[in-house]
């Protein structure tokens, strides 16, 4: 619509440019003012341009001669007078034809009125006739005089050009209205851009300029207006344009680079000239004109400078901004010539608006659909976060009934048990210690399922990818599930091909995987209904292995979310299912993490089948070797000695208390609270055999405690256990990198933790034994006691008929490498190093990683 109007009014400027039966009336004109001797001069002027010192308020008189055509061909003609300021009367051969306000020598007789005079000349004219101006001004500072071109013409064609300019100027006015009123609009819808209603304001500022400027439309609105009022719109919409400027570019391109003191100044001269016009008398604020228009051109420039800066930056659309303000400057800078300097040049400010208006009209509404986007995204934004949030409260509401449930298992029959409600003669096997226990497996479970999401949340997770072989991996943990099978009577089996199917993979992470699908898959199984693993051949470099059961199936409309944390969807549960949303995402999270895809097929009483894709891997040898390393344990013995000294360094005082009651009743527990305090009472006399330490403690940490331990002369190869709640696999590394013999993670059993002690007790013994029996042996033949014996490590090893991966996990013992880096060597996992070390540590009878390489390497 804009870009119409712009070519329909480009069109009819060519129009009105025509010359057609018009002439210009521009010099040989006599000029007198008041009762001075006459001079020639041309019109349009000011008469203080004239010189002689002419006064600027006052009255004066043009007289020309005017050569007519002949009656015979002569057409009705009409005068034309631009503006007059500011009264005028006209007369043909002395005759009066016309006024605009009232002319009077007298200023209070004098009244003034400024705007385009149409008059007839009267026929039946001789060929040359008299045409006399007389001119009053006692309002404008500036001077009074003829401002406009005089044109004589044809009476049809000045009418007509008239007729054109009106509706260029209405159709002007109209497009600066509508404007406004479309960004008054997206203000009211969008009132924190602030560049929208400034904008608008301008296109209000400018449609008033437009009805009081031109053939002044208003005045031909309202004929009864009065010429003081007139003047006051036309100048206040030109000044008010000012500080409307100034802080729409700022709005836009932020503040300017000059102080901003100096913007503010600006910003204030331009609302104290717009008060000045609303408030002051006429004279005195005309009088202001010269300095106003110095100042629009400082004003220009300054918005130039920021415009082009903003360009170069790279700003949006500051390209489009700059070149809609230049058009504006040269149309006022053309504005300027032809009022104030009255040079004779086309008038280009009309045209000049248009077009600013339009280019910024576009950029703005580009930048308004850019901030809409904007606002669209982040409001989407904050949808999915508002949803998030209430999924997260949805989630913790059921992680926390979840959890209170075991807790209450756990914590109500303790009360009992502390309140005797079981009796006084409680045995250590009745089915209250069976249900606390099973609760604080659950509980653990549901823990160690919270932490690996905060942990792949926060990409903490790391896979250590090693080739293993499925069959052999998913058979393991059906022993582990089918006892829960047998109760069910469900027919669990695993179908695989002949040939082994190798996948590269982190078996730790992939647990996670398997333990979930087994258990939603005997969980939602009904009773004697069946429950299958199916692993199919590799294809295209993927092997996938399938949990299929028979239970009732998922409806369609929730397989979608089943992998959507917070958002799974919700099967039949009976008695005893629990779960909160986390398992099937966790394990998408962790499959994806693998490089792998899983995917549901699910159909309404016919069971659910869930499909794990892995990549294969690329070695040729089986798994299955690395499989069964994992399963060398030895065997301890469970003789108890109290001669045993155990130094017990823990700040969690229901644990310290927990773990010395418990190992007091089988060996001497000296216990501290931290690892300062524990060095000191070493270094008081203590000497025990061996150390069980926490990590995070104050004020010295298990880590700093075991370098101050090594640096004790005689302490290097006492066992150092560490027990710690943190699972990071780089702390465990750190703290068996220091010699310690193992690394256990809270939550532990009692047992177990009774096992490695009394193991690692044993093999003290055993290595005393030996060495009494050695020194007896050289006693007896009269020696001096043997030192190490001579020989190479390999000899001194191949003592305990070490197998291949035993030889190459010593040569790299030698070369100081930590457990992940030996597992990166030989591709396997750290967990399956640390096992391997500790039986070469059972199989050597030495106490510590430490000792094992001292063993060794000094045999050299």
């Amino acid at each position: 619509m804009f870009f119409a109007a712009l070519f329909i009014l480009i069109t009819v400027f060519k129009i009105s440019a025509a010359q057609v039966d018009v002439f210009p009336l521009h010099d040989r004109w006599l000029f007198s003012f008041q009762d001075r001797n006459p001079i020639t001069v041309s019109v349009p002027s000011n008469w203080t341009m004239y010189g002689g010192a002419i006064p600027a308020l006052g009255y004066a008189r043009y007289e020309r001669l005017l050569t007519l055509p002949p009656p015979e061909t002569r057409p009705p003609l009409m005068l034309r007078i631009g503006e007059i300021g500011t009264a005028c009367e006209v007369y043909i051969d002395d005759k009066l034809i016309g006024g605009q306000g009232t002319y009077s020598p007298d200023p209070a007789a004098h009244v003034p009125m400024v705007a385009p005079l149409y008059l007839e000349v009267p026929p039946n004219l001789p060929d040359q006739v008299k045409l006399t101006i007389k001119v009053s001004n006692y309002e404008d500072t500036n001077g009074g005089g003829i401002w406009g071109p005089i044109q004589l013409g044809s009476k049809n064609e000045l009418l007509s050009r008239r007729d054109r300019a009106l509706i260029r100027d209405a159709a002007m006015a109209g497009i600066f209205f509508i404007v406004f009123l479309f960004y008054l609009i997206l203000y009211l819808y969008r009132r924190k851009d602030q560049a929208l209603l400034l904008f608008a304001l301008i296109c209000l500022a400018f449609v008033f300029r437009q009805l009081v400027t031109g053939e002044k439309i208003l005045l031909l609105l309202f004929p009864k207006l009065s010429w003081n009022l007139l003047v006051r719109i036309e100048y206040l919409s030109l000044y008010v344009l000012a500080p409307l400027y100034i802080q729409f570019f700022s709005v836009l391109f932020g503040p300017y680079r000059w102080p901003k003191p100096i913007t503010l100044g600006l910003i204030a001269i331009g609302l104290s000239s717009s008060l000045a016009v609303l408030f002051l008398s006429i004279p005195w604020f005309i009088s202001t004109l010269i300095g106003i228009q110095i100042y629009w051109l400082l004003l220009f420039a300054l918005t130039l400078v920021v415009l082009e800066g903003a360009r170069r930056s790279g700003a949006e659309d500051a390209g489009l901004f700059l070149l809609s303000f230049s058009i504006f400057v040269l149309g006022g800078l053309n504005d300027l010539l032809l009022t104030r300097l009255f040079l004779p040049t086309v008038s280009l400010i009309t045209l000049a608006q248009l077009l600013f208006i339009l280019f910024q009209s576009l950029a703005l509404a580009r930048r308004f659909a850019r901030e809409y986007r904007r606002t669209k995204n982040l409001e989407e934004l904050n949808s999915h976060l508002q949803k998030l949030d209430e999924e997260r409260s949805r989630f913790f509401a059921a992680a926390s009934h979840e959890l209170r449930t075991p807790v209450s298992l756990i914590i109500t029959p303790i009360d009992g048990i502390q309140k005797g409600f079981y009796g006084e003669n409680l045995r250590y096997d009745d089915p209250v210690f069976t249900l606390i226990r099973r609760n604080c497996d659950r509980l653990k479970h549901l823990s160690e399922q919270l932490l690996n999401v905060l942990k792949i949340d926060t990409g903490m997770v790391k896979p250590l990818l090693q080739s293993v072989d499925m069959q052999v991996y998913l058979q393991k943990y059906m022993a582990l599930f089918s006892a829960e099978a047998e109760k069910k009577k469900l027919r669990f089996k695993l179908e695989a091909a002949e040939r082994p199917s190798v996948a590269h993979t982190d078996p730790v992470l992939l647990e996670t995987v398997v333990f979930n699908l087994l258990s939603n898959g005997i969980k939602f199984t009904p009773p004697e209904g069946e429950l299958r693993i199916r692993i199919i051949p590799p294809e295209d470099g993927f092997i996938t292995f399938i949990v299929q059961d028979s239970g009732p199936g998922i409806p369609a409309e929730q397989q979608a979310m089943l992998f959507t944390r917070h958002a799974a969807a919700s099967r039949a549960q009976g008695p005893g299912v629990s779960s909160f949303g986390i398992g099937l995402p966790l394990s998408a999270e962790i499959v994806k993490l693998l490089g792998g895809t899983i995917r549901v097929e699910s159909e309404m009483g016919k069971g659910t089948s869930f499909l794990v894709s892995l990549p294969q891997s690329q070695k040729a040898q089986s798994s299955r070797d690395i499989a069964a390393a994992k399963q060398i344990q030895g065997e301890t013995d469970t003789r108890f000695h109290q001669q045993t000294a155990i130094l017990l360094v823990e700040d969690d005082e229901d644990t310290r208390t927990m773990l010395t009651n418990v190992l007091s009743s089988r060996f001497a527990v000296h216990s501290t609270t931290s690892g300062a305090e524990a060095l000191e009472k070493i270094q008081q006399g203590l000497e025990p055999d061996l150390v069980i330490s926490d990590l995070i403690m104050y004020p010295m940490d298990g880590l700093t405690f075991r370098e101050r331990l090594l640096a004790e002369p005689g302490f290097a190869a006492i066992p150092f256990l560490f027990i710690s709640a943190n699972q990071e696999p780089a702390i465990r590394e750190q703290a068996l990198g220091t010699g310690a013999v193992d690394f256990i993670q809270k939550p532990f059993y009692i047992d177990e933790l009774v096992a490695k002690i009394e193991s690692l007790r044993l093999l003290m013994e055993q290595k005393q034994k030996r060495m009494e029996e050695r020194i007896l042996q050289a006693l007896r033949q009269g020696e001096s006691l043997p030192r190490k014996e001579r020989g190479s490590w390999r000899e001194r090893l191949a003592n305990i008929k070490p197998t291949e991966r035993d030889w190459e996990v010593v040569e790299y013992l030698l070369q100081g490498l930590s457990d992940k880096e030996i597992a990166s060597q030989l591709g396997c996992s750290a967990r399956t190093i640390s096992n391997r070390v500790s039986s070469l540590l059972k199989r050597t009878g030495q106490p510590s990683r430490a000792a094992l390489i001292a063993y060794l390497g000094g045999a050299e």
